[in-house]
C-alpha cells in the first residue's frame, strides 16, 4: 500500500514538474534533480517550522497543564479544609444549642425556686404578722385585767362582781390563746379563777396573789413576743440569704446565656462563611477540571498532528 503511495506521490511529483518547466533533451535530468531537491528542501523547511511550533505548543501545554494541575489540586484541598471547617462548625453550633437549652432549664429551675421561696415569705410574714397581733391583743387584755383589779384593790370592793368580770373578761382571750398556741400561758390564771369559790369575798391576799399571776401573763406573753419576733427576724435574714444567692444564680446563667447566644450567631456564620467557601472551591475544582481535560485532549491533538504531518512529509526519503 505504501509502494502504490510512493509510486502515485511520484507520478504526481514529475506531472507538476513538467508543467513548470520546458523539458528538453539537455537539461531535463538536470531540471528534475533541482526540482527534487527544491521540493525536499521546502519540506524540511516544512518540518521545522512544525517542528518550532510543537516545541512551543509542548511547552505551552506543559505550562498549563501544570498551572491547571496546581489549580485543581488547591481547589480540592480548598474543598477538603472548607468541608471539615463547616463540619467542626455544624459541631460546635449543635453543642453550644445544646448547653443554651441547658442553661434556660437550670434558668427555670432556679427562677421556680426563687419563686417558692418569694411565696414561703409572704406566707411567713402574714403568720407572723397574725400572731404578733394576737399577742399584742392578749397583752392588751392583761393591761385591761390590771385596771379590773385596781378597781376592785381601791374601792374595798370584791367577791363575785369581780370573779365575774375577770372570767367574762379573759374567756374571749382563751379562745385566741388556743387558736395561736399560747394557752399554756393562761393556764394558771384559769386554773386560780376555777379554785376560788364564786361566793366567797376575795381577799387582798388573793387580789394580790391574781396580780402576780396576770403579771406572770404578760411576761410570758412578751417573752412569746420577743421569740415570734426573732424568728421573723432569723427568716428575713434566710430568705435575704436564699434570695441573694438565687438572684446570683440567675445573672450568672443569663451571662452564660448571652455568652452562647453570641457564641450561636458566630458558629452560624462561621457555616455560612464555609459553605460559601465549599461552594466557590467545589465550582473551582470543577471549572479547572474542565479546562485540564480539555488542555490536555487538545495538547494529544497537537502531538498526534505533528506526527501525522511529520510521517505524511517524510513519506518517501529525499
Amino acid at each position: 500500500m505504501k509502494f502504490s503511495v510512493v509510486i502515485f506521490l511520484t507520478c504526481l511529483f514529475i506531472g507538476s514538474f513538467a508543467n513548470k518547466v520546458q523539458i528538453t533533451d539537455v537539461n531535463a535530468g538536470d531540471s528534475l534533480v533541482d526540482y527534487i531537491d527544491g521540493l525536499a528542501a521546502d519540506v524540511v523547511a516544512e518540518q521545522n517550522a512544525h517542528q518550532t511550533l510543537a516545541e512551543q505548543q509542548d511547552a505551552e501545554c506543559d505550562q498549563e497543564i501544570k498551572f491547571r494541575t496546581t489549580e485543581v489540586g488547591d481547589a480540592n484541598n480548598s474543598l477538603i479544609a472548607s468541608d471539615t471547617h463547616l463540619k467542626k462548625c455544624q459541631g460546635a453550633l449543635d453543642q453550644a444549642n445544646t448547653d443554651l437549652d441547658n442553661l434556660n432549664a437550670q434558668l427555670e429551675v432556679v427562677q421556680a425556686q426563687l419563686a417558692n421561696l418569694e411565696q414561703t415569705r409572704a406566707d411567713e410574714l402574714a403568720s407572723f404578722q397574725e400572731h404578733e397581733q394576737e399577742h399584742l391583743d392578749a397583752i392588751t387584755a392583761v393591761n385591761e385585767a390590771f385596771d379590773i383589779l385596781g378597781e376592785f384593790a381601791n374601792s374595798n370592793a370584791a367577791g363575785v362582781s369581780l370573779l365575774a368580770q375577770l372570767g367574762k373578761h379573759i374567756t374571749k382571750q382563751i379562745k385566741v390563746s388556743i387558736a395561736s398556741k399560747f394557752f399554756m400561758h393562761y393556764a394558771p390564771v384559769i386554773a386560780f379563777l376555777a379554785a376560788t369559790p364564786k361566793d366567797v369575798t376575795v381577799s387582798a391576799e388573793d387580789l394580790e396573789k391574781l396580780s402576780s399571776l396576770f403579771q406572770k401573763l404578760e411576761d410570758n406573753l412578751e417573752a412569746s413576743l420577743a421569740d415570734i419576733r426573732a424568728t421573723e427576724e432569723a427568716d428575713i435574714e434566710s430568705y435575704t440569704t436564699q434570695k441573694d444567692l438565687f438572684n446570683s444564680q440567675i445573672d450568672t446563667i443569663n451571662d452564660a446565656i448571652d455568652n452562647f447566644a453570641g457564641y450561636v450567631v458566630s458558629m452560624k456564620r462561621c457555616i455560612a462563611t464555609e459553605t460559601e467557601v465549599s461552594s466557590e472551591a467545589s465550582s473551582k475544582l470543577s471549572r479547572n477540571a474542565q479546562i485540564l481535560a480539555n488542555t490536555q485532549d487538545m495538547c494529544d491533538a497537537f502531538d498526534q498532528e505533528y506526527a501525522d504531518a511529520t510521517e505524511a512529509r517524510f513519506i518517501f526519503p529525499f
